[in-house]
């Protein structure tokens, strides 16, 4: 699952294998998240703290860092091919690990280097490393960056009695993610 150009990869294939992957989302998704759905949608927003409170009690609030997590990260696969992000689950994390996943949006905000620091420290790698990793990245966020996203939310359609929601509030999701705008 792990090589680019195939039809499925979790994360960005740039950093498989590795604790802390780096999250470059494709310009055509940004903003498209269950989680910024929650912010500009009341009637989604107490569905989004159910799924979190059931994701922080499965995982006693930890990051897999070992730290106290204080979000809930969305893990999306690639289909290359075919062009569809696919939800692919759900990860409690801290704010150092959340801010190590979006490098992009890290160095942005002038935080880029204490991410970069994150990512040698979690993954017990190099600086030269970490950079390589984010290099990776960056290659394959301008390629997927070049196309238009289906999003598949059939994870968690198939999960919905376990995370406290219904099938009705995935199509209010899915319905509210298409009309949300990817400019920042």
């Amino acid at each position: 699952m792990a090589r680019f150009g195939g039809r499925e990869q979790s994360g960005n294939g740039a950093t498989s294998g590795f604790t802390l992957k780096i999250e470059l989302v494709p310009s055509p998704l940004w903003r498209k998240t269950l989680a910024n759905l929650a912010r500009n949608n009341s009637a989604w927003r107490s569905k989004w703290q159910t799924i979190r409170s059931t994701e922080m009690k499965r995982t006693g609030g930890k990051c897999a860092c070992g730290a106290q997590a204080h979000s809930l990260h969305e893990v999306w696969e690639y289909d290359d091919r075919e062009h569809v992000q696919r939800l692919a689950g759900f990860e409690t994390v801290c704010s150092d690990c959340s801010l190590a996943q979006h490098i992009g949006r890290a160095f942005q905000i002038g935080k880029g280097e204490e991410a970069l620091k994150h990512i040698m420290k979690v993954n017990g790698i190099t600086y030269t490393a970490a950079n390589e990793l984010v290099e990776k990245a960056k290659i394959v966020w301008e390629i997927r960056s070049s196309y238009e996203w289906r999003q598949d939310l059939g994870w968690l359609r198939n999960r919905v009695g376990a995370l406290g929601i219904t099938l009705e509030d995935v199509d209010l999701a899915e319905e509210v993610i298409r009309g949300l705008s990817s400019d920042y």
